[in-house]
């Protein structure tokens, strides 16, 4: 499991980094977003996309469900990291005057990348599965 852990810190970072940078570029104090620029969407994707294909790889005999599971051992503690930097992030943001914001804004965040996550997830399942299957050109020979 230390690929999974190794896969979640990545993800991790690179959501907080993508979330901190682009509300940063964005310059307004008042705008706080999780995804700021579309660009931010493209993290998830990509690292579970790597994740689940590294895992098929060096593990040739994986099911569909395996890769499921390990894609979502990676997904969920880096999802939590990132919705408590958020909620963090936004209660430095607006202050302590806007507390009722910071559950609001964890629980938002979380289900939010935990979507694009579980979808994420799917695809490169699916993806996965179909790279080693094998084909009908390639048994016949």
């Amino acid at each position: 499991m230390h690929q999974a852990r190794f896969y979640s810190a990545a993800l991790a970072l690179f959501l907080i980094a993508q979330c901190w940078l682009f509300n940063l570029l964005a310059h307004d104090s008042h705008l706080l977003g999780v995804f700021p620029w579309l660009l931010g969407l493209v993290v998830v994707p990509l690292v579970i996309l790597l994740a689940v294909r590294q895992r098929s790889h060096s593990s040739s005999g994986a099911s569909a469900s395996e890769l499921r599971r390990f894609g979502w051992s990676v997904l969920w503690p880096a999802c939590l990291a990132f919705a408590c930097f958020f909620a963090l992030l936004s209660a430095v943001a607006f202050g302590s005057g806007r507390l009722s914001l910071v559950p609001f804004s964890f629980a938002a965040t979380l289900v939010s990348s935990l979507a694009l996550g579980v979808g994420s997830t799917e695809v490169a399942v699916a993806i996965a599965a179909r790279a080693t299957r094998p084909t009908a050109r390639g048994s016949a020979a």
